[in-house]
């Protein structure tokens, strides 16, 4: 059994269209819903229990991503961000996990509070798009998710050399194991294959996100494409970093070059 799931972004056109996805759909084990790319608030509460209806076998995370991190909900407006949880963490939703971003990680206490009564899991996670985050700040973000006490952290940076790319997949070596969810790859098209990677050498479990429609961030796959890449990637998981070299990586990219 794989570690990882193919994860699909769900996003307003999406959700309004869904017989239209229904073939990458299944290829899904898991749905990202972002609720700030639904512009119709009122509706933001039975999202859950709407998708849940139609993939009932499928890892539902809950995402209101902030602007700062790549999203469409405003930052200031994070004490009304907070209103909105509650609303959609009431007593029949249908959430599995919900990503909070890692400056925001004092509302998790509030999130827990919110659905004590139906738990769900949290991710802890950052998107840097303008450069590759130092290690210093990497290390912060692991021992600040440890802390806290979080089942899963996501960290998407952009890499802009090898060394940046080796730094990753030497975090997630060293660290993946500490969380039921580990997902860390960079957001350029250049180093695209972390995305890849970065799952198939996963100590935990990862969440690899797709598109369905069009890409939500930098370096995405296509679900169809990813699910062919990764069921084509001949990899095994690495004793450390050193044990991918060339030959690993250019094997990898020529899989890659043949689904895209």
């Amino acid at each position: 059994m794989s570690n990882y799931s193919l994860t699909a972004i769900i996003d307003s056109n999406i959700f309004n269209n869904l017989d239209e996805f229904s073939d990458e759909l299944s290829l899904c084990h898991a749905l990202e819903i972002r609720y700030d790319l639904f512009s119709d608030q009122s509706i933001w509460p039975e999202l859950s229990s709407i998708i849940r209806k139609k993939f009932p076998m499928m890892e539902l995370i809950g995402t209101i991503r902030f602007e700062s991190d790549g999203g469409s909900y405003p930052n200031k407006l994070n004490e009304q961000r907070l209103e909105l949880w509650q609303q959609i963490l009431h007593d029949s939703h249908k959430l599995n996990w919900v990503d909070i971003e890692c400056e925001y990680f004092e509302d998790i206490m509030m999130i827990n509070n919110f659905s004590k009564n139906k738990p769900v899991k949290i991710i802890l996670s950052k998107h840097n798009f303008n450069k590759m985050t130092c290690e210093s700040d990497l290390e912060f973000m692991v021992n600040t998710a440890r802390q806290m006490n979080t089942d899963g952290l996501k960290l998407a940076t952009t890499a802009k050399s090898e060394k940046d790319e080796f730094t990753l997949y030497s975090l997630i070596l060293n660290h993946s194991r500490d969380f039921l969810n580990f997902s860390f790859f960079s957001m350029t098209k250049e180093y695209q294959r972390t995305r890849v990677l970065s799952a198939l050498i996963c100590d935990s479990h990862s969440f690899v996100y797709g598109y369905l429609d069009k890409a939500c961030a930098p370096g995405q796959f296509k679900i169809s494409q990813l699910n062919k890449i990764l069921d084509n990637a001949q990899i095994k998981h690495p004793e450390g970093y050193e044990a991918l070299d060339d030959y690993v990586l250019d094997d990898l990219n020529n899989t890659i070059k043949e689904f895209s």
